[in-house]
């Protein structure tokens, strides 16, 4: 019999996606109340599990399907008619959890609902730095271990107040089990503190406006790491900050304080306007307005195009209401390294580059840069997955049997999970090589085999034997298997896009260690999921200084002179 005849009376229910963390238990105890329908939702390792009754089934399961909160996904809904049960209303029931395969929540930006109760005088979160609901905040960020309850997370060392523990409790409010819920009461608490990690007395945000006033530099603590921010529109706060950092012309992203202040900056089109104003607010890449941009000239040198992002955190958005100039938000980091997480690490790594730093004593448990996208034929492109995209979970078109950790490359380091039916791809780890970006890695790989309970069987990485994340692999006391560079970006890209065909690859992404021992480039391969022919390439030729060229291209421009004359 099928599924819809049932829809009358009762069913039950499987949704599986991002449903644990962002509200969804209460939207569908609000949606089954709405429709008159009995049973209850639990959260279960597999997924959301729902055991619906009544006649509007059909109704509510369309519901469920259309209206679900803002920060889940829905990667599935299995439906099943069951047997008929004697409910006298709808419960949330309590978890049933332990670690399966369920979607890690994602952090995202503040929610308007939010927004709106601190800018309210008369509410009790009022310019609180750290308001939140099941809509917005932090999620991967600070947690230590799933399920993702409270106790497992960074909160677990505030104890709720009674006006927050009655939300908290309520299946009517939007801070039902918002995990990070807080309020003045008692929550984090902001600090100012000096280069030499000294505490400064006074209000911290105002202390952090009058700095940036003064065209200094301060750290600011967001929702994945710091944030190393000054006037944007000053060529000399500008050019200090490259000084002190070491960085030399790369290209600094910029917040503004308002979608308004931003159009004056920059030309924008809807898409990009969606993205930048969206729940998640990235780093989004887009064309600079030469005419009126009067931003310092030192932010992208002889690029006329920018990274531009708004406030997403209530902190950020506080720091914005004395300051009427967009600031410079970049990592705060050594170049190429992990974004640092804590004010020691400022103060024992970067106190020749900030003045200042604006902290705040909820912990970062796992370290998350912004995401950057741009647009191109209306379509995202993800320059690097980070904030509110990441942990990204996908499903594999073929399930694996084993659990199988991809390690990645050298350049630009991401890590992938294969369990079961998903794939996990982890955030920008950033280039290996250094004691801190080989530490972030390593610590990333245990953070995903805790999360997913997972200890993987088959490790896989890149053929260059002298790749960090190889290095790893090769230590590991379990099955390991070398894929060679470019056709590994060829089945990235097969991934992405849900192939599992024969193809003609394309992989023009500079050098790879081949499969005869010599360094690939410019690839054309005619490839599968199984194995690849090699048809193409660039004529080989003497790379002057191996590796080194990649980022030195004149010595690639002298290497190509020396094949062609002879030193006669």
């Amino acid at each position: 019999m099928s599924v819809e005849s049932f829809y009358s009376t009762s069913v039950r229910i499987i949704v599986k996606g991002i449903v644990q963390g962002v509200g969804f238990r209460p939207f569908v105890y609000r949606e089954a109340l709405r429709y008159r329908i009995t049973g209850f939702v639990c959260n279960t390792p597999e997924g959301v599990v729902i055991e619906a009754h009544g006649k509007h089934c059909e109704q509510f399961i369309k519901a469920l399907r259309e209206n679900f909160p803002v920060q889940a996904r829905i990667d599935s809904m299995e439906i099943e008619p069951c047997e008929s049960a004697a409910y006298t209303g709808f419960e949330i029931r309590e978890s049933t959890l332990g670690l399966g395969s369920v979607a890690i929540p994602l952090d995202s930006a503040l929610c308007l609902a939010c927004q709106t109760e601190m800018d309210d005088p008369a509410n009790r979160r009022y310019r609180y730095p750290f308001i939140n609901c099941t809509d917005c905040g932090p999620r991967y960020t600070i947690i230590q271990t799933p399920p993702y309850d409270r106790v497992r997370t960074s909160m677990k060392h505030f104890t709720m107040c009674p006006e927050c523990l009655e939300e908290y409790n309520d299946p009517t409010s939007r801070r039902y089990h918002a995990e990070p819920i807080s309020c003045p009461n008692c929550g984090p608490k902001l600090t100012f503190l000096d280069n030499s990690g000294n505490m400064l007395e006074g209000d911290s945000i105002a202390l952090a406006v009058e700095m940036l006033k003064e065209g200094k530099i301060i750290a600011l603590k967001g929702l994945g790491g710091f944030h190393l921010m000054c006037d944007a529109t000053s060529d000399t706060a500008v050019a200090k900050l490259r000084l002190r950092k070491h960085r030399k012309s790369k290209p600094l992203a910029v917040m503004f304080g308002s979608l308004e202040q931003l159009e004056t900056y920059v030309s924008i089109n809807e898409v990009e306007k969606s993205h930048i104003t969206g729940s998640i607010k990235p780093i989004v890449i887009v064309d600079a307005q030469s005419e009126t941009n009067h931003l310092s000239s030192l932010i992208a040198p002889h690029i006329q195009r920018l990274g531009v992002f708004l406030p997403y955190t209530p902190l950020h958005r506080l720091l914005f209401e004395s300051i009427d100039f967009p600031l410079v938000a970049t990592s705060a980091n050594i170049s190429d390294e992990p974004i640092m997480i804590r004010s020691s690490e400022i103060v024992g790594r970067l106190a020749h580059v900030v003045d200042g730093i604006l902290d705040h004593d909820r912990t970062i448990i796992n370290a998350l840069d912004d995401a950057v996208i741009q647009i191109a034929g209306n379509r995202v492109v993800m320059l690097r997955l980070g904030r509110g995209f990441a942990p990204h979970t996908f499903a594999l078109q073929h399930p694996t049997d084993k659990a199988v950790l991809a390690l990645g490359a050298h350049q630009k380091s991401a890590i992938a999970l294969g369990v079961k039916e998903n794939m996990i791809l982890s955030p920008h780890i950033g280039d290996l090589g250094s004691v801190e970006a080989d530490g972030y890695f390593e610590r990333t790989v245990q953070t995903f085999k805790r999360f997913y309970d997972v200890e993987p069987s088959l490790l896989v990485h890149d053929l260059h034997p002298q790749y960090a994340s190889s290095a790893y692999a090769l230590t590991q006391k379990r099955e390991h298997y070398g894929i060679q560079h470019h056709y590994a970006h060829i089945l990235a890209c097969m991934a992405e896009y849900g192939m599992d065909e024969k193809v003609l690859g394309f992989a023009y992404d500079g050098t790879g260690y081949g499969e005869d021992g010599s360094l690939w480039g410019g690839e054309v391969m005619v490839a599968d999921v199984h194995a690849f022919e090699r048809i193409g390439h660039l004529k080989p030729f003497a790379l002057l200084g191996g590796d080194k060229a990649i980022k030195e291209p004149r010595r690639i421009g002298l290497s190509l002179l020396f094949d062609i004359y002879s030193l006669d």
